[in-house]
């Protein structure tokens, strides 16, 4: 027993003096994740203690998913260094999203999609170091994989034309903001060549992100922050979740990059921030310009990980990113890839997702046959069953119907949803004379916004979106509409929100025949009949009009407006783009967020 007990002290002290070794040379790499991780989680919390307006796309909260529960776990696995309780916050984290879906930010599924792995690869190891030498190849493919499928949503004929594209307007949004009119004359052949570039530029700086990090991350992470810092530096569409999101988990293609600088910070090395100290403030001084002067805490945030990022990853001498040559979780990796590719790229072609899939900013027609996107077709069950005559099996229940084009209305809800949504003239004055001055149609939709605060108004209050008018007022839903066209499936969601919060409402809609698939043959097309739907003190009243606007008949029993609300299931994933039916854009779909 004595000689057992000698040989466990010598083994104890042997561990310790390797672990005192490590400790000097070496980032424990699930420290530098877990606090990285747990500091990003605790950013929206700081926002709103503080009452600041933060960014457009932050993490949904509410008190007794997120206060009693997530924030106690993302506390402990602060203070404690536990896979276990690490492990179990991250799936507290993926519950909550699960139960926010579909009404959430595509970053936001991208990071549920990668806490997954992380759970997978830590119940399956024994101890913190082999949770990251499972977790780690297996998220810097998967995180490629979806910045790819960002990038690879731009290829649409709606976004490479400058007539319509969400570049033209998020570049005009930007310009404006670093630029004063006098030295971006709206009118000036500069303005010109930047609109008529501006998709060219953002589909090259999407498929660079990955490529570097891919080929070349230490290069690649520098590429990644500039190209997250421009979304941080616009003043309206302040995507700084998406931003900060990414930041902190950018540290998998540099692993020890954070811990190193921390260290070299705390030793009182100042010399080797001196460069990037000067980069950063450079660009936090264009970030105040642009937000007049305010900054929240997922902007001061990427700051400060942008500092930490560029004095590792440009100390080239002394800084080697701990990465391992082998894959030691081989079913972890390719499960992890595999999510990422079909929700970043199969779940728009089946037409299961739209909003919360990497289609953002991407003007893709997502229903209705004939697709702009220039490699894959898009929404093949909704196109499968558009001819379907019965909604009785699962499929049809979800998918059959077709596209419908909403004309008239006057429910609050459907306004709030679809004309209430537009904030063409919301954007920054000089942004709006650039893009009427170079050719653009200008307009903007906030759809995907107006779904994800739904039941969260004093949150959308709390963003850069503040400056929106809300629309919600009786007057506003009397006004002549835009043409609208939607999937049955919204029109049966929409009415379903209208019956629960309304009582005395009319919808007027067509039945879109399923040859046509353009937006201007949506648009153009002359029915031989429309229904109405009216409510009245609660009671609902279906009926056929013809050209005259005269009733004809009583709606049949299977007519949408009749059915129940869609699958639950379906309600999960899907939030549709409903695509405005407007003259002048090229027949395609207008920018939308």
């Amino acid at each position: 027993p004595i000689c057992l007990a000698e040989e466990a002290a010598a083994m104890a002290a042997s561990e310790a003096v390797k672990k005192k070794k490590k400790t000097t040379t070496e980032v424990d790499l699930f420290d530098e994740y877990r606090v990285m991780w747990c500091l990003h989680q605790l950013l929206p919390y700081v926002d709103k203690v503080l009452n600041i307006s933060g960014t457009m796309d932050f993490r949904p909260i509410r008190f007794e998913n997120d206060v009693l529960c997530r924030l106690p776990l993302v506390l402990l696995s602060l203070v404690f260094p536990s896979r276990r309780v690490l492990m179990l916050a991250h799936v507290a984290n993926v519950v909550s999203m699960c139960f926010w879906m579909p009404s959430v930010w595509d970053h936001c599924v991208w990071c549920m999609l990668l806490e997954g792995v992380f759970v997978l690869a830590a119940a399956a190891s024994r101890d913190e170091a082999e949770t990251m030498a499972s977790f780690l190849p297996s998220m810097r493919v998967s995180l490629i994989v979806l910045y790819f499928s960002a990038a690879f949503w731009k290829l649409t004929t709606g976004f490479l034309d400058p007539v319509s594209s969400c570049a033209n307007t998020l570049v005009a949004e930007l310009a404006s903001a670093m630029l004063s009119p006098e030295q971006i004359p709206a009118t000036s052949d500069f303005a010109k060549y930047l609109m008529l570039s501006a998709p060219a530029q953002i589909v090259f700086i999407e498929f660079l992100v990955p490529v570097m990090l891919w080929l070349a991350p230490r290069a690649g992470i520098p590429v990644a922050l500039l190209f997250h810092q421009a979304i941080n530096w616009m003043p309206v569409t302040y995507a700084g979740g998406f931003s900060i999101a990414m930041c902190t988990r950018l540290v998998v293609y540099q692993p020890g990059c954070l811990g190193t600088s921390i260290r070299k910070l705390a030793s009182g090395d100042l010399g080797s921030f001196a460069l990037p100290s000067a980069v950063v403030g450079a660009v936090a001084w264009a970030y105040l310009k642009c937000h007049d002067g305010k900054i929240d805490a997922s902007g001061f945030a990427f700051l400060v990980y942008a500092l930490l990022y560029l004095r590792s990853v440009w100390d080239f001498k002394n800084f080697r990113p701990q990465l391992q040559k082998h894959i030691t979780a081989p079913a972890v990796f390719a499960l992890g890839i595999f999510v990422a590719f079909t929700y970043g790229f199969l779940a728009p072609v089946f037409g299961v997702m739209a909003m919360a899939s990497s289609t953002m900013y991407g003007n893709v027609k997502q229903f209705g046959g004939a697709t702009n996107h220039l490699v894959v077709p898009t929404g093949l069950l909704q196109d499968l069953y558009a001819d379907a005559t019965s909604f009785d099996g699962w499929l049809e229940d979800a998918f059959a119907g077709g596209v419908v084009r909403v004309d008239d209305y006057d429910s609050t809800e459907f306004y709030d949803q679809l004309d209430g949504a537009d904030i063409s003239d919301d954007q920054p004055e000089h942004a709006r004379r650039i893009l009427n001055a170079t050719g653009s149609s200008g307009k903007y939709y906030e759809f995907y916004a107006k779904r994800n605060y739904y039941d969260r108004r004093q949150d959308h209050q709390g963003t850069a979106l503040v400056t929106f008018d809300l629309g919600l007022d009786a007057a506003a839903a009397t006004k002549p509409k835009t043409p609208v066209a939607v999937p049955a499936y919204e029109l049966r969601r929409l009415l379903a929100l209208a019956r629960n919060r309304e009582t005395d409402y009319f919808v007027r809609y067509v039945r879109l025949p399923t040859k046509l698939h353009t937006l201007s043959e949506w648009r153009d097309y002359t029915p031989p009949e429309s229904i109405q739907v009216t409510v009245s003190d609660g009671i609902a009243r279906c009926v056929v009009l013809d050209e005259t606007d005269s009733e004809v008949a009583n709606c049949h029993s299977a007519e949408l407006a009749n059915l129940k609300p869609p699958p639950r299931w379906l309600r999960s994933l899907l939030h549709p783009y409903p695509l405005p039916l407007l003259a002048g854009v090229n027949d395609e779909p207008v920018c939308t967020t």
